[in-house]
């Protein structure tokens, strides 16, 4: 059964910018029930899930955290989600873009506005991956490789790697952030884009 009969995406000029995050009400429940089963769909649940988290009440049970989960919206569904789970001092991050917005500017954005929330709370984000390409993308946020745990990933070898906020501000310092509805951008400013962030949040 399809959850876009319960949940109404026809949303306002402007909402598809905005970054969600959870409360344990029926329309954000209905939009993680959507996002199973994109991820189902796209095959990405395989790869971003455990097997003994896959079941739809498992899934739930994992993303269903108030304030810890995040995802963004457009016509079609959700199209970004981050989920968190606590790791000591620390905080481990997953993260799916829907397939037709993973070169989109607009996750770009999320990505850095996830990084800047949990730097709030948490002294540490830790990623696991089974997948090459996965990794040297957490490497290009300024991820730092750990090490290769075997059989940790339903039996398979995977990529730990870590990234403190002295980290992430080094390698992100004095570069122009791209910003919603800019054509053009080289680099990122992370100071910048915290500026903008903190005050957006002010007048909202």
């Amino acid at each position: 059964m399809e959850s876009e009969r319960y949940v109404n995406y026809d949303l306002q000029p402007g909402e598809d910018t905005l970054l969600h995050t959870y409360m344990p009400t029926s329309v954000h429940d209905w939009v993680l029930v959507d996002l199973w089963g994109k991820m189902q769909r796209d095959r990405s649940l395989e790869g971003s899930i455990l097997t003994n988290a896959q079941t739809l009440h498992a899934f739930m049970s994992l993303l269903a955290h108030p304030g810890e989960t995040r995802f963004a919206l457009d016509a079609q569904g959700p199209y970004f989600c981050t989920w968190c789970e606590p790791v000591m001092s620390g905080i481990s991050l997953g993260l799916w873009v829907r397939e037709d917005k993973r070169k989109s500017r607009q996750c770009l954005i999320f990505g850095h506005q996830v990084f800047a929330e949990l730097f709030k709370r948490y002294k540490v984000i830790l990623v696991i991956t089974r997948d090459e390409t996965t990794k040297q993308f957490h490497e290009h946020f300024g991820f730092t490789f750990g090490c290769v745990i075997p059989y940790i990933y339903d039996g398979d070898s995977a990529y730990i790697s870590f990234l403190t906020k002295e980290t992430y501000e080094k390698k992100f310092q004095g570069r122009a952030l791209p910003l919603a509805g800019e054509e053009e951008y080289s680099q990122w400013d992370v100071s910048r884009y915290l500026d903008i962030f903190a005050k957006q949040k002010g007048e909202r």
